[in-house]
């Protein structure tokens, strides 16, 4: 796959990058490829408590990415290329090791491990215990999210549960699914047009944000809460919800990642003005209305569009 950015100015100091034959290129869709995304690499471990067999996993993953459509993540990512880096092993398979559990020995964790070595876009780690197993797998956010994880880990149960027909099909394989998006013409008119910033005003805004950057940069850290105390949240929700039934008669499911956003949903609420939750959702939903109009989310996503282009 290639990248609309130049090697210099993802990784100016990284290691040379490798080349190898090619036989076709895909370029990576643009709201795939953002400095965001290329500093996120993601490890997903699943526990299970029966002690699964690591070659038949890897086999079938792999059968899995051979097939119509799924080939793309086959390739390797790579900048500044004009073909398509052609895959000798779609998965970089890792038996147990010491620690760390989640990740094997030569597993890329970074962008630029994926550019500088033959690492595929997918390694699979399985560590294998007396009475149970971990099966962890690591990729970048360029290559999907939790919802397309989703939908691979269907994929690999069907083709281990010998079902390989229930396999969707890939979407976005040559096409940007989203490019509808960016691309279209805006037919709605912002409700911010005609207050946009300009001349002194917007010199002294620039100002303002390059001292508050300065002064006050971005920090990135990790928030560890208790099991026990999630744990106790989560068992006094499911069970405040056991009687309920949504629309198609199932029980709601809670699960820790719902427990912990409705937790800071309340600390900020308690924060802010102290308005009924009625009004707070009417003001929300003005909100919403009056700004994230569909013209104005239209006109940013084809100005980011138009940006990595020009790069």
């Amino acid at each position: 796959m290639g990248a609309p950015y130049p090697a210099s100015w993802a990784c100016p100091s990284g290691p040379s990058f490798l080349q190898f034959p090619p036989t076709k290129c895909f370029p990576i869709h643009g709201f795939d490829d953002t400095p965001f995304m290329r500093k996120c690499p993601i490890l997903w471990t699943i526990r299970f408590d029966e002690i699964l067999d690591a070659d038949m996993l890897n086999e079938a993953l792999g059968k899995h990415f051979e097939m119509d459509g799924w080939r793309r993540l086959v390739g390797r990512i790579r900048l500044n290329v004009s073909e398509f880096i052609a895959s000798r092993c779609n998965r970089l398979l890792s038996k147990s090791c010491r620690l760390p559990i989640g990740i094997g020995p030569g597993a890329p964790t970074s962008f630029e491990d994926l550019c500088s070595t033959d690492a595929p876009q997918f390694s699979l780690h399985v560590v294998t215990f007396q009475d149970g197993t971990l099966v962890s797998l690591t990729f970048s956010h360029m290559t999907t999210d939790l919802g397309g994880l989703s939908a691979i880990l269907e994929a690999w149960c069907s083709i281990l549960a010998g079902t390989p027909e229930e396999v969707a099909k890939y979407p976005g394989y040559k096409d940007d699914v989203m490019a509808w998006l960016y691309r279209a013409e805006t037919t709605e008119k912002s409700k911010t047009d005609g207050s946009l910033l300009s001349g002194g005003k917007l010199a002294v805004w620039a100002l303002r944000a390059a001292y508050d950057g300065w002064m006050y940069p971005l920090e990135c850290r990790n928030l560890r809460v208790p099991a026990e105390a999630i744990n106790a949240i989560v068992a006094e929700a499911r069970s405040e919800i056991s009687l309920e039934k949504t629309a198609d008669g199932n029980k709601p499911f809670v699960s820790e990642n719902d427990v912990v956003l409705a937790l800071f949903n309340r600390s900020v609420s308690k924060n802010g003005q102290d308005l009924p939750i009625e009004k707070v959702s009417m003001l929300s939903s003005q909100a919403v209305v009056e700004y994230l109009t569909e013209g104005q989310i239209k006109a940013a996503a084809k100005a980011a569009y138009e940006s990595q282009i020009k790069r």
